[in-house]
Parts: C-alpha cells; structure tokens; sequence
C-alpha cells in the first residue's frame, strides 16, 4: 500500500478546490460575455431572412451571427422528422434563418432543402 503524506494530501485537495472555484468563475466570465454580445433570443427576433456567418455553441444553446450584422441564442430544438434531427445540425454558414414575427417556429434553408423547427422544442418524437 502507497503512504501518502498527510500534508501532501492536504495540499492536493486544496488545489483541486481552487482550480475548480477558477474555471467555474471563468466559465461564468464567458457565458456573461455571450449573454451581452447576443442578447436577444431568436424566439423574440421581429422578421428574419438572412445567411448564417458565423455559429458559436455553449452548452446546447448556439449563438449565431448574420450576414445582416444581427445577432441572436438559439436554444437547442429538434424536429424528428429528419435524420439530423438537431437544430445544432442546420445552424451552419451559408444557410439561410427564415423567422417570421409573432410565431416561434424557424426555418432553415440548406442546398438540402427547407427544414422546420419549433424554437425551444423537440417535435415529432413519436416517430423515432
């Protein structure tokens, strides 16, 4: 049996308890920094028709910038419907966010085709 030192130990513990109070206070640095930069849901978005240019992710909420220069968080969705079935799976550069005012479902145009999603929720579970 290996001894351990009882100082040693000690030592290590408090090491793993600052290094966990770091990265959680890094962790909360970068999701404020998200949160200011993009603010608005895509659920609250007025009309939306334009290309994605860039897509961030964080802990399945994806953060998505437009060709237009606007900047929403899209909560995770799914439509099991399709094969990709996750909204992560369509937010891509190049393809098209068609939002209109007042409703929260989101389409997404791809050189695939049209795909529809329910903001926030997962829709058609029932045929997986």
């Amino acid at each position: 049996m290996i001894k351990i030192n009882k100082t040693l130990f000690i030592i290590g513990i408090i090491f793993v308890i600052i290094m966990s109070i770091f990265f959680t206070i890094m962790d909360k640095k970068h999701i404020n920094n998200l949160n200011k930069e993009y603010s608005i849901c895509l659920a609250d978005a007025k009309n939306e028709n334009a290309i994605i240019i860039e897509k961030r992710d964080w802990h399945g909420t994806y953060f998505i910038k437009l060709l237009n220069g606007n900047k929403y968080w899209v909560p995770d969705s799914r439509n099991y419907d399709y094969e990709e079935y996750d909204i992560e799976d369509y937010l891509v550069n190049g393809n098209t966010i068609v939002k209109k005012r007042g409703i929260d479902s989101l389409w997404i145009i791809t050189p695939k085709g049209k795909f529809v999603f329910i903001i926030s929720r997962n829709i058609n579970k029932n045929k997986r």
